[in-house]
């Protein structure tokens, strides 16, 4: 079963992405079409299942591709150096997690869970290393990872030319995305 509180941010400065995976896990549907047995492609989902390995479906290019990763996820302990991203945690905060040879170096998920990182490794892998992934909006995610079209709208506040003639003083963007 996937839900959104599932997901934690790691080192990654892809809190765009793990947005998007958590708006997908409120439907249970959008999340297996990713992680789940590939109705497009039962037997790469075999093969991988047989190898140990996980099949993780994106919407990458315009086509579904299936992307086949192994369940050695990446560590940051006392003995393992990480690049510490914007978002990392720091060593002096978080002590507890920072003695654990095995504590994911990246995203994470409540409970032990798999499907986070490794969701976000095989996203890493399509775009060629965990760095390519920090900073990007979750428009693009949610097109990732749902094959539909997203459309970011700028919602404007209060002291907007819509308000009384002035200049926007902020915009909040918005993200709609429509799954078939």
């Amino acid at each position: 079963m996937f839900d959104p509180a599932h997901v934690r941010q790691g080192a990654v400065g892809d809190c765009w992405l793990l947005s998007a995976l958590a708006v997908i896990a409120e439907r249970q549907d959008l999340a297996r079409r990713v992680v789940g047995p590939s109705a497009a492609s039962p037997a790469a989902a075999a093969a991988a299942a047989a190898s140990g390995a996980y099949l993780v479906r994106l919407f990458l290019g315009g086509r579904w591709r299936g992307v086949v990763v192994d369940p050695c996820l990446p560590v940051a302990g006392r003995s393992v150096e990480v690049s510490r991203g914007a978002n990392g945690p720091r060593p002096e905060v978080n002590k507890r997690r920072a003695l654990d040879d095995f504590a994911p170096a990246f995203s994470r998920a409540s409970g032990n869970r798999l499907w986070v990182p490794v969701v976000e490794k095989a996203y890493a892998k399509a775009h060629g290393s965990y760095h390519a992934i920090s900073g990007g909006y979750i428009s693009e995610g949610l097109l990732d990872l749902t094959g539909c079209p997203t459309e970011t709208i700028a919602l404007l506040g209060a002291g907007s030319e819509h308000y009384g003639g002035e200049t926007a003083s902020h915009t909040t963007p918005f993200a709609w995305c429509t799954p078939f």
